[in-house]
């Protein structure tokens, strides 16, 4: 088949370079004449509950450059912000809780409307003067959380200690809560929900409407821990069990004797629901000591644990639970969420750094992989004390304290993507591309590339969509396809390098490296949205390409499919992909 090309080159004014290279003018700041989407206008099918169970050990987290964003501590109006946690608005917009310093005296909040820009800090929770058994002392807050009830309500709760009295009278500490009706703008009065010393207290809304409020509870003489929770059945207006230092005990496992007491551990609890309605799941951190004892020293390890309903109540010696991924690897401050598709992702702290992975459906395995290797770490800060907030079908906004900062971004899920059958004309229009399931590139710059898929009885086609703020010679992505017959290149595997004005190059796998071919079996279509090498500012080009399935022999219902986008100085890939092994390249279903 001879090679078929239609260049469209929309021309549009812009303003020029000032010197060499690429401008900061973001993509956009023209009129986009083609229509080239960004990835936020596309996954719009929903999908079912656990879509994609069985798929997740192809599934990657892509940082969207563009999201990210470090709050400065002149807008916070603290000067060392540390444990971020970030909530979703049931109407729209963001809201997000932070405190002074690791121990903390009063907790405060800033909304958003776009994970861009924040509002000044607020006190939420204020440092108050009381009177305690050590006599004139301050009430102080900590390691604050929030949940979004699903009537709209903003639950931020936190625990609550004598400074002074704190090792020795647990009636003067505790947890509270505070509730919003108006997004996060104004506050109902504190309200003590449990009585007791503790630390980093998680809110969760089960299915029901039930509310549990796990938390480290602690004997600071003994460093001794663990997780217990206090219920609600209305909402948050009252809470069992009460009295001092009452509660139901869930989550422990023990460590050693010390001084004649048996010593526990599990804290910083997160426990989700996962997407069956009846397993929860919980992710934390484990103090344990070097030789299994009192004067070792300190270091934490990450478990996963499960259960259903409330949990078994612990009584006595008891440990729990029983179905338990015991102290798997060396972390800290760990959070758990899942997207509708199925994924789990859980994060924490390794190294200082953001760490992320992703799980199947059931919390159990994490990317088929060891717990050592294909930890993700896209903020390049350090620090402690992050958190997660699904914020979309394919979106999840991560956080973490950078000293004077805090460290935003939203990541992208990647997953299996369908190849629906449609009847596609190359043409540069691509309006017969009703469909939205995409890839997406766009962690490495601003320039950022989207990936969609179809097919018919005899090709496969593919829609490429790159936003670029500067279209230029040598801006140009190599496609990999790969029929998914084994975990290596075969002599079907394919390598197309597209640009803007069209194929640059074809290549086929010839045993032990890419052996050039001609693209007379191709046909594409650009469009540009700018002119090339005018130095003007551009919004990008889209591709239409159709590939004869002959061309790759895929007798199966899956291709492997990988890219990687130049521009300048800078590639970007899917996260974890490898040029040379198919098998971690993303996959399309026919």
């Amino acid at each position: 088949m001879k090679l078929k090309m239609s260049i469209l080159m929309l021309a549009i004014s812009g303003l020029l370079l000032d010197g060499c290279g690429k401008k900061d003018t973001p993509p956009g700041s023209m009129p986009d004449t083609v229509g080239i989407h960004n990835i936020y206008e596309l996954n719009k099918e929903e999908g079912s509950l656990d879509s994609h169970a069985g798929e997740e050990s192809s599934s990657v987290l892509e940082l969207d450059f563009n999201s990210y964003v470090e709050v400065p501590s002149a807008t916070l109006g603290i000067t060392n912000p540390v444990y971020s946690r970030i909530k979703k608005k049931k109407s729209g917009g963001y809201i997000l809780f932070y405190q002074n310093g690791q121990i903390g005296s009063n907790i405060y909040y800033s909304n958003s409307a776009d994970l861009k820009t924040w509002s000044g800090g607020k006190t939420v929770f204020q440092e108050t003067a009381i009177t305690s058994s050590q006599g004139a002392d301050s009430r102080r807050y900590s390691s604050a959380d929030a949940v979004v009830l699903t009537n709209g309500d903003i639950l931020a709760v936190t625990s609550f200690r004598a400074n002074k009295a704190y090792r020795y009278s647990p009636e003067t500490n505790g947890i509270m809560i505070r509730r919003s009706k108006d997004n996060g703008f104004t506050w109902a009065p504190e309200q003590v929900i449990y009585t007791g010393t503790n630390w980093e207290p998680y809110i969760l809304e089960l299915p029901s409407g039930e509310l549990h409020c796990y938390f480290t509870d602690t004997d600071p003489v003994y460093s001794n821990s663990g997780t217990s929770m206090v219920v609600s059945g209305d909402g948050g207006n009252t809470w069992s069990p009460s009295g001092t230092s009452n509660n139901y005990k869930v989550i422990r496992q023990y460590k050693y004797l010390n001084q004649g007491r048996r010593i526990y551990t599990d804290q910083m609890p997160v426990v989700r629901m996962l997407n069956d309605g009846k397993t929860l799941a919980g992710f934390m951190e484990a103090r344990l000591e070097t030789n299994n004892q009192p004067d070792g020293t300190s270091y934490y390890m990450m478990s996963l644990v499960y259960g259903e309903d409330n949990w078994q109540h612990l009584s006595g010696d008891q440990v729990g639970p029983t179905d338990r991924q015991s102290n798997l690897f060396r972390g800290a401050g760990g959070y758990l969420a899942q997207f509708r598709s199925g994924e789990t992702v859980i994060s924490c702290n390794i190294n200082n750094l953001f760490s992320m992975k992703v799980g199947d459906n059931k919390a159990r395995n994490f990317n088929h992989k060891s717990w050592a290797t294909e930890w993700y770490q896209p903020f390049s800060g350090t620090g402690y004390w992050g958190s997660l907030e699904v914020d979309g079908t394919h979106s999840i906004v991560g956080t973490m304290h950078k000293s004077g900062t805090i460290m935003i971004g939203r990541f992208i899920l990647n997953h299996r993507i369908n190849a629906p059958q449609k009847n596609i004309t190359v043409d540069g229009d691509i309006g017969d591309w009703t469909h939205t399931d995409a890839l997406f590139i766009g962690s490495q710059g601003p320039t950022q590339a989207t990936f969609r898929s179809a097919v018919d009885a005899q090709n496969l086609y593919l829609l490429v969509e790159r936003r670029d703020n500067y279209v230029a010679t040598g801006d140009n992505i190599d496609l990999y396809f790969h029929n998914n017959e084994g975990n290596s290149l075969n002599d079907n595997s394919l390598k197309i390098t597209i640009g803007p004005t069209g194929i640059v190059s074809c290549a086929k796998w010839n045993s032990s490296s890419w052996e050039a071919t001609s693209a007379s079996f191709l046909t594409i279509a650009n469009q540009v949205s700018g002119v090339v090498d005018d130095g003007s500012a551009d919004n990008g080009y889209l591709s239409e390409i159709k590939i004869p399935l002959s061309t790759l022999q895929a007798s199966g219902n899956y291709f492997r499919f990988n890219a990687v986008m130049v521009d300048g100085k800078t590639t970007d890939t899917f996260t974890f992909a490898d040029t040379g092994k198919p098998d971690t390249w993303m996959l399309i279903k026919k």
